[in-house]
């Protein structure tokens, strides 16, 4: 239920969600990845934004703002989100507690699409919702220019991509062509590696590291990665192998494993969970820079709060 102690701006726009649409209407309007029609709000700093995942979040930060409420965080915040320590936490983002959620009052709920579409329906009764995939690289940076539209800040966001892509082109200058790699993603005896379209990949491979298994043989988004059996590993023999820290991985002490070009060469590198899901505005240059300065220390410098900040380039 939609409640009126909004602007009067932003009450007409809300309900205006929920009539009809002429085909002009749709063709103004902002499409989400559940095929919802969306209109865009004015150029406002009084929105309020209640993200499931933290993309919504990351969003509101980037273009100077605070959501009010976030899906809780599995362990420490990452630095790019410390600020929002003292934001309501409205329960994991697979199971939104929408007592929670409600008394946060948002205009607008931005979450990810596999964990929203189950209860669609009981989200667009607190606020509309904006639901998208996050998978891919090219998600992201749908996502972040349908959203900042959606927010009134349509040019801002064009720019944080043009800004990030040239972020990338930046760094892609100094990293050797031909180098590949493979960033594993589970424990256990037998390893799993994410495929090319997989957000984190498509950063890697955008940065000059060739995806050592390629990309996914399925035709759909989902699954992320498949099963690399050590000797077809060994086979690839990357230059470089990324890896959850906190995997825990039992293959590592197979002889096999010894015997990868990587392994002898100290070039396997163990990364946080900020990795797992880099498709924000903030996340997605953490997790670059992350990878130019584990590539090559010496040159690039550890990701930091200040460098985000200024590759964000939000001040002309």
């Amino acid at each position: 239920m939609l409640r009126y102690n909004r602007s009067v701006i932003w009450s007409l726009l809300l309900l205006a969600l929920f009539k009809p649409l002429t085909s002009q209407a749709i063709s103004e309007t902002i499409t989400d990845d559940l095929n919802n029609h969306l209109s865009p709000g004015p150029s406002s700093d009084d929105i309020r934004v209640a993200s499931v995942s933290t993309f919504g979040a990351e969003m509101m930060l980037a273009l100077g703002r605070k959501p009010v409420g976030m899906s809780s965080y599995p362990g420490q915040l990452p630095t790019y989100l410390k600020s929002l320590e003292q934001v309501p936490d409205l329960g994991p983002r697979s199971r939104t507690n929408f007592e929670y959620l409600f008394h946060t009052s948002p205009d607008i709920i931005i979450g990810l699409s596999r964990m929203v579409e189950p209860y669609a329906a009981r989200f667009n009764q607190i606020a509309p919702l904006a639901a998208f995939d996050l998978i891919t690289f090219e998600d992201s940076l749908s996502a972040v220019e349908r959203s900042a539209k959606l927010l009134g800040k349509e040019e801002a966001g064009k720019r944080i991509n043009t800004c990030f892509l040239n972020t990338l082109d930046q760094i892609k200058q100094s990293i050797p062509e031909g180098t590949s790699g493979v960033f594993l993603t589970s424990a256990g005896v037998t390893p799993r590696a994410y495929y090319s379209h997989f957000m984190t990949v498509g950063i890697m491979e955008r940065l000059n590291i060739e995806n050592a298994i390629g990309a996914s043989p399925y035709h759909t988004k989902a699954p992320f990665s498949g099963q690399v059996g050590l000797e077809w590993l060994l086979k690839l023999d990357p230059d470089v192998i990324f890896m959850y820290r906190s995997s825990q991985a039992q293959f590592t002490g197979s002889t096999i494993w010894q015997n990868l070009e990587a392994v002898k060469n100290n070039r396997v590198f163990l990364v946080d969970m900020t990795w797992r899901e880099p498709e924000g505005p903030l996340s997605r240059l953490w997790v670059a820079m992350d990878i130019a300065h584990k590539i090559s220390p010496a040159q690039f410098p550890a990701p930091s709060q200040e460098l985000i900040k200024e590759a964000l380039c939000l001040n002309p």
